[in-house]
Parts: structure tokens; sequence; C-alpha cells
């Protein structure tokens, strides 16, 4: 899919091919126009918008990289775009353009979940990282499978959806600190549903001979709304981009925009800034104050599955922070104590095999804490094989057991390929570090198992004993927060 786009892209730059450029805008004008629309613009103002963000394309198709996301990359200049023309809007015609505005801003009991996220869905996109921003474009606004959004990201099937997962947590958390609730899997189903709309039939033939033709001139409002994009744009890249303290010129046109950035409490040596953040991070969790945790981490609050089942962990060891070659922030070593606690593990013979797997962790209330997806169908076992013929119950022991003594085989009978790799990984990161890598699963005792007809799957009781966790946190600073750092993974 990604590469299908490169080469329209790559074609269109070599050699200034309508057919390809005509392609590209079939696929996403819709995406583009939607946006345009959701940010405020009218239909009118939205076929500007969508004409301007082609033409910037054009203009820039020579210079994007063969690994683009090109749907992310539209999708974020769609979103710089709307804000440069609602800004033009709004001097022309300031009084009526301050009312619309405060109207969409402060809708009057909503009739649907859509009617109260779609004027914050943009803003909230805006704020993860691109990567993130680009899973959540591939799987919701184009409806791509999970394999199709691995591909696309370069990563595993299993990690594609961990990112889709964390990243619609982080959106939850963004509506849920503006008084919008809802649930991860009820966000993406109505962006799936009603982001995108259908531009009208003419526009798509008309934009492509605009953009062709503007490609490398242009005049009159759309060079301007050009202009005011590419401002914001570049403002944009250069707050991630500036090192912090440090003054940066722009240039956009012929006018030097010269902009400051200052230091704050947090910076105050190479790799003292990290250390506090991870510090702060975990002194949130281990006193469960959840504000202070905003602080330090941007996905948003935290589910109520997590606080109960990390609230009040230990801190035992933070260590001194380094900079991996392959990571544009600092990776945090630290060693917690996550305390005893009571959860419930999924079981379910939904399978072809028929046969019971683990695949899934809640909490004592059933809020999700972990989703272990099967990337194929459980192997069907013989009837003499003993995993064949396990209870919910003993299938659940012995996914713990096999886990806690390296029994890789057998732990494959019971759970998701990936979650064994991931402990496998786990398990010899652990016997370098000199450390007992048994001690990595707690004592687990397993209790009784209780179907619930709305999951079609079983619900192992379990207690789970006190954890010591060894890993690092990831930080970074390239974010909205006066560049201070805050948690990025690995937690």
């Amino acid at each position: 899919m990604t590469t299908d786009d490169m080469e329209l892209v790559r074609l269109y730059a070599a050699n200034q091919s309508e057919t390809a450029f005509a392609a590209l805008v079939a696929r996403y004008l819709n995406l583009v126009y939607s946006v345009a629309l959701r940010r405020g613009a009218s239909p009118e103002l939205a076929e500007e918008v969508a004409q301007t963000v082609f033409v910037i394309l054009a203009r820039n198709a020579g210079s994007l990289g063969p690994k683009t996301i090109l749907s992310g990359w539209l999708y974020r200049t769609a979103c710089f775009v709307s804000a440069a023309a609602l800004k033009r809007e709004l001097r022309r015609h300031r009084r009526e353009q301050e009312a619309q505005i405060e109207m969409n801003a402060c809708p009057n009991e909503p009739d649907s979940q859509w009617e109260r996220l779609a004027p914050l869905l943009d803003e909230a996109m805006l704020h993860l990282r691109e990567r993130d921003r680009n899973a959540l474009v591939l799987r919701f606004f184009q409806n791509k499978s999970m394999r199709e959004v691995g591909l696309a990201l370069g990563v595993e099937e299993r990690a594609a959806q961990k990112r889709v997962a964390r990243s619609l947590e982080r959106l939850r958390g963004f509506f849920a600190a503006r008084g919008v609730a809802s649930t991860t899997a009820i966000l993406g189903e109505v962006i799936c549903a009603h982001s995108v709309q259908a531009a009208p039939p003419a526009l798509a033939k008309s934009i492509t001979a605009a953009a062709v033709s503007m490609g490398a001139g242009g005049s009159g409002s759309t060079l301007t709304l050009i202009k005011g994009a590419l401002k914001i744009m570049a403002w944009t890249k250069a707050k991630t981009a500036v090192v912090v303290g440090v003054a940066a010129i722009l240039v956009v046109g012929t006018t030097p925009v010269v902009i400051h950035f200052f230091r704050n409490e947090y910076v105050s040596g190479p790799a003292v800034a990290p250390k506090k953040a991870a510090e702060g991070f975990f002194k949130a969790w281990a006193t469960t104050n959840w504000n202070e945790l905003a602080t330090f981490d941007r996905t948003g609050e935290p589910s109520e599955g997590l606080k109960e089942f990390l609230g009040g962990l230990e801190v035992i060891s933070i260590g001194k922070p380094y900079q991996p070659s392959n990571y544009a922030g600092w990776y945090v070593p630290y060693k917690v104590k996550f305390r005893a606690a009571d959860i419930n593990v999924r079981v379910s013979n939904t399978n072809s095999a028929k046969r019971y797997v683990v695949n899934g962790v809640c909490d004592s209330k059933l809020h999700p804490i972990e989703e272990l997806k099967w990337t194929h169908e459980p192997e069907a076992l013989a009837n003499d094989d003993v995993y064949a013929r396990m209870s919910p119950a003993d299938v659940v022991k012995a996914y713990y057991d096999t886990c806690r003594n390296g029994e890789w085989a057998a732990m494959g009978k019971l759970a998701p390929a990936d979650d064994v790799e991931e402990s496998k990984l786990e398990y010899a990161q652990a016997q370098k570090d000199g450390d007992d890598p048994h001690a990595l699963v707690p004592t687990v005792d397993v209790g009784e198992a209780v179907w619930s007809k709305e999951e079609s799957a079983w619900f192992v009781k379990c207690h789970m004993a006190a954890k010591v966790q060894k890993w690092h946190l990831a930080v970074r600073n390239d974010n909205n927060r006066d560049n201070r750092y805050v948690f990025d993974g690995g937690f």
C-alpha cells in the first residue's frame, strides 16, 4: 500500500504525470476533505483546503522520503491547512467566525457520541506522535486491517495491534480530560464510521488540474493559504527540532520569524532531566497521585484497570539514563515492585481447534489490562495431548508455570506466539543481567472459573503475588509541554 503510494508520488515528481497525481487525489481526497469539514470549514472552504493540500503535495513530491506514510502526511498537512484557512476566515469575518467557533466548542446536548468527539478529534490526533497518528489513520480513517497497518509501519501485526491500542487509549485520555467520556472500543468504532465523508464528485478533477498547474507557482487566495499553512507546519516542526534554550530563525517567504525557547526546571543537564522525569513518573504511581502523573505522562489518565493493578507500586531503584542509537529520547533503567493483586485471566475456545487458550488479562473488576491476540488460529492437538483436554483453570495454571520455567514449546500451546517470544526475550535478558529469570513471573494462585455470556469466555479468578519488574522507561521531550521530558513507553 505505502510503496504503491510513493511510486505514484515518484512518478509525478519525475515526469509530472497527471495520471499518477489523479490516482493519488482519488485515493485520498475524501480523507483530506473530511478533515477540513471537521475542523469547522464550510463545504466551499473545505474544497479550497483540499485543493491547497494537494498543491502542497505537488510542490513537495520530490522531497518526500520513500518510507513516508502518505495518508498520515496528508492528514497532518490537511490539519495545518485547515488551521490557516480558518485563521484567514476569522480575519475576514471576525465576529461571525468567533460565534461559530464558540458554538462548535460548546455544543448544546449533542445527540450522538460522534457529535461530542468530532470538534476535538483532530486536535487530539495532532497531540499524538507521528507513528501513533499514522497507525490510527491507517486503521480507522482508511479501514486497513491490522496486518496492513503493520506492513505500512514496518512492524509485525502484533506490534501494530499494540500501537493502535495504546494510541486509542491516549485519545481516550485526551477526550476524558475535556469532559467527553468514552471507551477505546467506542472510539475506534465511531471514528471508523464517521471520520471520512465523501467529497463532491467533481472536486477531484478540478483539484488535479489546479495542483498540477500550480505546482511550480500560483497566485490569489490559494497561494496565501499555502503560505499560511507552511508557516504553521514550520513552527510545529521547529518546536520539536530546536534545542531547548536556543533561538531558531525560520524563514517563511521573505519574512524571518524568530522563535525563542526557554529552559524549564526539569532541564539542568544532559541526563538529569530524563531521570527526574522517571522519578516523578514512578512517584506518582507509587502515591496514586493521578494529577501529578499527568505532569509526566502525556498519554492521558490511566484506565481504572491499570490504576488498580499498578497503583501503589514500590520503587526499588532508578538507574542512570542512557541514549540508545535507535531512539530519539532517553532510556532510564528502573526496578519496581508491583503489589499483590486479584486478576481475572480470560480463557476461551472460540478458535477453530475448539480448545481453551489464554487470550487476555483483566483486573478484579474486569477492566482490560492486557489483550493477547492470536496472529493465527491455535493449533489443533491430538486427543491424547494433555493440553487438548485442559479445563479453563488448568490452562491458566499451566500458562504461568510454563512461562516461569521457560518451557516455550508447551507455552506455545496455551498462548499466542508473540506472547511467547516476548517472554523468551525477557527471560534471556534476566539471565544476561545475572537475575533469576524464574522471578519474572510471580506466584499465581488459581481459583474458580466464571463464565461470561457477554464475552463468550471464561474468566479465571487468580491472586497474583507481588512482582518485581526490571526494565527501562522511555522518556523524550519532543512534545507540547515546554520541552519537558515525559513518559514515552517501556512500562
